[in-house]
């Protein structure tokens, strides 16, 4: 009797705990999709501006300032 109890309770809670951590992996990959689009807008600029950065350094024969980048 005992031991039917501790086994329901032991798979009662295994069961609870496994519809929380799904249910928070659900979310947390709902919100990387919109985050992913969001920063591929603000990566594109940053690769724009140091693509700048570089080709002027380069321009200039900076060597040092091209070796820092």
């Amino acid at each position: 009797m005992i031991n039917t109890k501790f086994t329901k309770m032991l798979l009662l809670k295994f069961l609870m705990s496994l519809v929380f951590f799904s249910a928070c992996d659900q979310k947390s990959n709902e919100n990387n999709s919109e985050s992913e689009q969001v920063d591929l807008a603000v990566l594109e600029k940053e690769i724009e501006f140091r693509l700048r950065e570089y080709e002027n350094h380069l321009q200039n024969e900076d060597s040092i300032a091209l070796g820092n980048m």
